[in-house]
Order: C-alpha cells, then sequence, then structure tokens
C-alpha cells in the first residue's frame, strides 16, 4: 500500500414493528443495529443524513393478499421518494420510488439474505443540497435476519443493506454485518456508492468468493506491516493494518494504523480483484486514499505492495476491538459528546446487565485526555477504542491518556457485575 510517509505535525435501534408474530420472535432475536443519526456538516454540498420511517402506523398498506401472505405498504421518503415496503413468505424487502414515479427493486431477499427478515424501522437516506434542492443519493436500511449457522442453529443477525441512488438507477451495492463502526462505515460506503458496482442476486454470485479469516505480513528494509482481513459472502472486507517505520538512514522512525473497507468483484484464474477504501493514521495526520487490490490462494497484491499470508494464531498483532473487549454480540447504545481542549464533559447514563453504552467523541491528537468513571456500586469500568480501532484501554476506572490520532474516539462503557449507573468525566488538556 503506498503511503505519504511524511511526518505530520507532532446500537443498538428498535426494530420497526412487525406485520406477524414470526417477525415479532424474529426481531426479539435480533442484534444490535447501531441508531441512524443526523452528522454535523460544514457545507451544503456534502452529504447529509435525512431519516423516514418504516414504522407500520407510520405507513399505507397499498396491497394484501390472505391467500399469499403478502402485503406491499407505501412509506413516505426524503427529497420527494417513498419506499415501498414489501412482505412476503416472512421476508421483507424494498423499492425505491422516484418522485416521478419510476420504481427501483432492492430485492434484499437475494442480495441481503434469503433467511426470514424484517427491515428495521427506520431508513437513514444520505442527502445533496439543501431544502428543494435536496437530492437522495444514497439509502441505508436496517435488515434484521434469521441465518443458519454451520451447526444448524438459528442465528439472528442485522444487517445494514446501503444501496446507491442515480438518475438511472437504484441497486444494493454492499451489505455490512454488525460490528463497531459500522453505521459510521455505512454512511461512508453509502457516500461512495454511485462508484461502486450493483450486489448480483445469490444465485449469480460466484460460489468462490473467499470468505473468512486473512492474516497477512509485509516487510522492506524500511516498513514491517501486518494486516487482518476478513471477507464475507458478499465479497465485502473489512480490515486493520499496524505498520512501523524504521529508516535508519535518515534517522525517522514511527508507526502507522489503517483502517480498510472494501469488496471483491471480478474473479481473475483463481484471484479476487477489489477496491479497497484505506484511512491511515500516521502521527497525526489522517490520509484517505482507495486502491485496486487482488486477492490470491498465497497472498495479497495490494496496489503493488506484496502481502505474504500467515498463520491467523492469536499472538497477531492486529485485532479488531469488539474482539479484543469480548462484545462481538453484545447491544450497544451508541451516544455522541461532544468536548474542547481545556474543557470537560460528564457522560451519564444507568446500563443493564449485558449491554454497553457507546459514547462517540471526536477529539484531536497530541492532546492528554483524562477519563474518571463513578458508580452507585462501584461496578462500572471503560474501555477507549482510538479512530483506527486500537484498544487502548480496558476496564479503567480513572486513566490519563495521550491521544494519539486526530478522529472519533469511542468509549465503551459497561458494568463488571449487575446493573450499574454511572458518571463518567472526560477532560481534554
Amino acid at each position: 500500500m503506498e503511503l505519504n510517509l511524511t511526518p505530520g505535525i507532532g446500537s443498538w435501534t428498535r426494530p420497526r414493528v412487525p406485520r406477524s408474530k414470526l417477525h415479532r420472535l424474529l426481531l426479539a432475536a435480533a442484534l444490535c443495529v447501531p441508531a441512524a443519526g443526523v452528522a454535523a456538516q460544514n457545507t451544503d454540498s456534502s452529504p447529509r443524513t435525512v431519516t423516514s420511517s418504516l414504522y407500520e402506523d407510520d405507513c399505507e398498506m397499498i396491497a394484501f393478499s390472505e391467500e399469499e401472505a403478502s402485503s406491499t405498504s407505501a412509506c413516505a421518503g426524503a427529497g420527494g421518494y417513498r419506499l415501498l415496503v414489501h412482505d412476503g413468505d416472512a421476508r421483507q424487502s424494498i423499492t425505491i420510488v422516484r418522485p416521478d414515479g419510476t420504481e427501483w427493486p432492492l430485492d434484499y431477499w437475494s442480495t441481503v439474505t434469503q433467511g426470514f427478515s424484517a427491515v428495521g424501522w427506520e431508513a437513514e437516506w444520505r442527502v445533496s443540497g439543501r431544502g428543494g434542492d435536496a437530492v437522495p443519493t444514497a439509502l441505508i436500511v436496517p435488515v434484521n435476519a434469521s441465518e443458519w449457522s454451520d451447526d444448524q442453529d438459528e442465528v439472528p443477525v442485522s444487517y445494514l443493506a446501503i444501496a446507491k441512488i442515480t438518475a438511472d438507477t437504484a441497486c444494493v451495492t454492499d451489505v455490512l454485518t454488525p460490528a463497531l463502526h459500522q453505521s459510521d462505515r455505512a454512511r461512508r460506503l453509502a457516500d461512495s456508492a454511485a462508484q461502486r458496482q450493483c450486489l448480483d442476486g445469490f444465485s449469480e454470485r460466484d460460489d468462490d468468493v473467499p470468505t473468512g479469516r486473512y492474516c497477512y505480513a509485509h516487510s522492506t528494509p524500511t516498513v514491517t506491516s501486518n494486516l487482518l482481513l476478513s471477507v464475507d459472502a458478499a465479497g465485502s472486507f473489512r480490515g486493520r493494518a499496524e505498520s512501523a517505520v524504521h529508516d535508519e538512514a535518515n534517522s525517522y522512525f514511527t508507526s502507522y494504523a489503517q483502517r480498510i473497507e472494501g469488496r471483491f468483484g471480478a474473479t481473475l484464474s483463481g484471484s479476487h480483484a477489489g477496491t479497497a477504501d484505506i484511512t491511515t493514521w500516521i502521527e497525526y495526520d489522517v490520509q484517505r486514499v482507495q486502491e485496486h487490490w487482488l486477492l490470491t490462494p498465497d497472498g495479497l497484491d495490494a496496489d503493488g505492495s506484496q502481502y505474504e499470508r500467515v498463520a491467523c494464531d492469536p499472538d497477531f498483532p492486529v485485532a479488531y476491538p469488539e474482539e479484543v473487549l469480548g462484545i462481538e454480540e453484545t447491544p450497544t447504545d451508541t451516544r455522541e459528546a461532544d468536548v474542547g481542549e481545556g474543557s470537560s464533559v460528564v457522560l451519564a447514563n444507568s446500563v443493564v446487565r449485558g449491554f454497553r453504552d457507546r459514547w462517540v467523541i471526536d477529539m484531536p491528537g497530541g492532546l492528554v485526555a483524562r477519563l474518571h468513571i463513578t458508580s452507585l456500586e462501584d461496578n462500572a469500568v471503560f474501555d477507549v477504542i482510538d479512530p483506527s480501532g486500537l484498544v487502548l484501554v480496558t476496564e479503567g476506572v480513572e486513566q490519563e491518556l495521550l491521544l494519539p490520532h486526530n478522529g472519533r474516539y469511542e468509549i465503551v462503557v459497561g458494568g463488571i457485575r449487575g446493573n450499574a449507573s454511572y458518571e463518567l468525566r472526560v477532560t481534554l488538556e
């Protein structure tokens, strides 16, 4: 992966009300889905979020067949667009309807899941422009599904389905499985969706999509890297990389972290070609690039940088934060907070046993954050995750922390026993 090595200047959302007993059972067991929210924007041209309801009482049923156990409901959307929610055979999908009446089916039952499914109760639109000039460019919808494990057990999975909306078409481009940063990643993919290909139906997909987990190592005289990559059945992938630079000739030593996401498409002679969106944190600089990747049986060609496949053992130096913290399937309520340099903010709430609060705070690198949590029964602790996905603190109570990067930090709060009512003070100096 090419990198500019110039040193820098030193949820959980309640599901939509179901339309059948099966949907009630399915959604009661659904995993957490990050809540849609309105992101702060700096310019009228930058994408922003508008939400619309898919809640049963907010939509109008326009078709119903008792014999086929199917229905269609019309729901208001954004920018003059509407959504049709189709329910059939205990599976749900959505059709986007343009202001002129043109319909674009998203076919969730063939692009997202073939299992029993129900859409969430709120759709998130990514919109450019303001007022009457606002134009939807993408749609993000939670899809709660019942899948089957390798052991033939039913497993609830909460996907986020991302669809692009252009002047000529609308289609699903990406499907995300539950993970930390899921909603942020969905918005980034939505904002670049116009350049992304439509997902084929399951029956048309390449059976050789390399699903699973891969670990890689890369070494040159000046750079050593380790990379973890996970690929799902749709060919979408996410990853983390950590690298060290040791340029003795120029007396330059540093390290950098990378967050990676993308999707493999074409298959070329047993290898899989795709596009990777890479965010790099090096010192206090943030770089974003897009690269062409080729996954081979023995390694990874990352835009000319050759990575060797190695064993993924417990000591491999790269891991996803939810795995480090053991919260892969823990319901998490996401909240945002602000704190400025030289000031404090108190984050207060109560969490029930088995749940977590996830506070997201945008903070600049190079400053010191002081964190102190108090709770009625001295049973609340916090974890801190940096913008790149590196876990900085586990089960902290009082911590002084030099922030390594610019960006959005996550503070995960939970109880070490029972329910916990807490106050967490964050001071930035």
